[in-house]
């Protein structure tokens, strides 16, 4: 079966994991300035890991959605079983690994570490086993750091289990309907937790919007590519204001959006500012730039679930080093150095594992298309 590559795309996943990797060294190296404002406004510009793993879920739904419909077009089903083995073989390697690593087997000679590392909630083994993290996040908070961004990959997965029994049994021309209505209802459950900041983030009610902006951006780009010549027609000033608009009300966000109603708009309109940015890089004939032409980002993307899954492991490790000979955590230059150590050992780590397991694991998808 002949499969759609989206060149631009790999630069996205890149630019999605450096948004979740800046956010974590701001927040966990502990930097601060001495003035008060440049502290809140630093804080604007790299608190974004949120919004980080909102691209990944959209970037997500857009390219699975769109292979399983061609998988449909090109076979006249979808194949479930062999859509889990390629799932599989992609994400449970690493997964399982830092689960057995940092998960199983720390805990038991973490106490020879600083405490602030031993200062955390009973791990619930069965959620990390079955993909459930995203619910221990719920009900207990982050209880192990080291592996906490494992709770996107639980959603994720929750979401490859059902999808493609989904487009199995609804019918192509409740396709779209299906799509809007899971993106309705995700706006609507948020909107009844509002109040609740692990809900609205971890939930996969919650999210299921994100990754369905996704599909429906997926939906337009494999079915009615009349819908989107409006779109492709965008000039450089239009595609300017959008990005500048998007851009800025992300930043601002928590400003703009401050009550029950408008605070559940934050994961929407990220999700629907993301799913135009994938739409303008695939098909916009406009564009100020594509991401294909920057080919270390490009290069880079085929790294990012690697880099996602361990960069907390790189940020720990480099911070617990530095308490360790007590350096300053609010000398700048040194925020910087232990930044870009933390990134090097994160690309260290995930290139080794893509080279060497996931790799060879990856070539065996190909008997399962």
């Amino acid at each position: 079966m002949k499969r759609t590559y989206f060149e631009n795309l790999d630069g996205l996943r890149t630019i999605a994991f450096l948004m979740v990797f800046i956010s974590h060294c701001w927040r966990n190296l502990y930097f601060k300035f001495e003035s008060e404002w440049l502290n809140v406004g630093f804080s604007k510009v790299f608190d974004i890991g949120s919004l980080g793993v909102n691209l990944f879920f959209v970037l997500s739904g857009f390219l699975i959605t769109y292979l399983l419909f061609e998988e449909k077009e090109q076979n006249g089903a979808i194949h479930i079983r062999n859509f889990y083995i390629r799932r599989i073989l992609r994400i449970w390697p690493v997964y399982f690994l830092v689960v057995i690593v940092f998960v199983f087997t720390l805990p038991y000679f973490i106490g020879t570490l600083k405490k602030e590392y031993t200062d955390i909630a009973p791990i619930n083994i069965f959620r990390y086993l079955f993909f459930m993290v995203n619910f221990d996040h719920i009900d207990h908070g982050i209880n192990f750091r080291w592996a906490s961004v494992l709770w996107s990959v639980a959603v994720e997965e929750q979401f490859y289990l059902f999808w493609p029994i989904a487009l199995t049994i609804f019918s192509k021309r409740n396709w779209l309907f299906v799509f809007i209505s899971l993106v309705l209802g995700s706006y609507l459950f948020r909107l009844f937790n509002y109040q609740s900041y692990r809900i609205v983030n971890y939930h996969t009610l919650s999210v299921i919007g994100d990754l369905s902006v996704g599909a429906v951006g997926a939906y337009f780009s494999f079915y009615h590519k009349k819908a989107l010549s409006q779109f492709i027609a965008f000039k450089h000033l239009k595609l300017f204001a959008v990005y500048i608009i998007g851009i800025g009300t992300l930043i601002f966000r928590n400003d703009i959006f401050t009550n029950q109603f408008t605070i559940p708009l934050i994961g929407l309109l990220g999700s629907l500012f993301f799913c135009f940015i994938i739409l303008e890089q695939n098909y916009n004939l406009a564009s100020h730039f594509k991401m294909k032409n920057n080919i270390r980002f490009s290069n880079l993307g085929k790294y990012t679930y690697g880099l996602y899954c361990y960069h907390f492991i790189a940020i720990f490790s480099v911070n617990y080093v530095r308490n360790y000979f007590h350096l300053d955590p609010e000398n700048l230059f040194l925020f910087i150095l232990f930044s870009l150590i933390s990134l090097l050992i994160s690309f260290a780590m995930a290139y080794l594992s893509y080279t060497f397991m996931e790799k060879p694991l990856l070539k065996m998808k190909t008997k399962f298309i």
